[in-house]
């Protein structure tokens, strides 16, 4: 599968988080199901893309082939390096409600087991490197 770069955060399909060979970049996966149920869109490295349009869930596992906007249901995010936020957005371009993960330097990471400000209203995301969540949904 190729990736999409955009804006320097690269979609990788199924493949970043603990053991995946990129730990060396924060990762921000996003999951079909609530409770990290379901097909997995795995997204590493900083910056965001403004509009998840054309990206599919890759085929593993429930919701698999669907498109990831507007379809995620839970995320979790894992950052090595210690002081950055992901941020999911309802609408594009970085707008509207969102949830926000802070995770800072643990393998552990940090989950939204069932997104609050973006169940299925999922439009736009970015890791920054910040620990402010602004007017997000904070889960940390």
């Amino acid at each position: 599968m190729a990736s999409v770069n955009a804006e320097a955060l690269t979609y990788k399909g199924g493949s970043c988080g603990p053991g995946s060979g990129n730990d060396n970049h924060p990762c921000l996966v996003l999951y079909y199901n609530s409770n990290f149920g379901g097909a997995s869109a795995h997204f590493y490295g900083y910056y965001g893309i403004s509009n998840l349009a054309g990206i599919n869930f890759p085929s593993n596992g429930s919701g698999g082939g669907t498109p990831v906007k507007n379809n995620a249901a839970s995320a979790a995010f894992w950052n090595w390096l210690g002081g950055e936020t992901a941020f999911i957005y309802y609408n594009s371009n970085y707008a509207g409600p969102c949830d926000a993960l802070r995770e800072d330097e643990s393998e552990q990471g940090i989950g939204a087991s069932r997104l609050a400000a973006t169940y299925n209203n999922n439009a736009s995301i970015q890791v920054l490197p910040t620990l402010a969540y602004g007017d997000c949904v904070a889960w940390d």
